[in-house]
């Protein structure tokens, strides 16, 4: 079941040797952290993936303890529209 505890699992766009700035974390599934996931691979800017399974171990640290959250250097960003802007703003788009 995917409501186990099972820990997040990181995917890595960007080269091994290079470790990204900017982490994505959202729930196993399509929604709200897709549009921010579409404008990184667009933009091409590498950034981590880490998709967590309903364990709630985000809460924490994840304001509102929701997600998407967005990690840019030493920025955390909430909420799926923030983060959309946030990133085009970035890639100048």
């Amino acid at each position: 079941s995917l409501a186990a505890q099972r820990p997040p699992s990181v995917v890595r766009v960007a080269p091994l040797d290079d470790p990204p700035d900017v982490t994505l974390e959202y729930f196993a599934l399509r929604g709200l952290g897709e549009l921010p996931r579409l404008i990184l691979e667009l933009t091409g800017i590498p950034y981590d993936s880490v998709y967590h399974f309903g364990t709630g171990v985000y809460k924490p640290y994840a304001p509102f303890g929701q997600l998407p959250v967005l990690r840019d250097g030493p920025l955390l960003i909430c909420e799926s529209g923030a983060i959309a802007r946030h990133l085009a703003r970035k890639a100048c788009i």
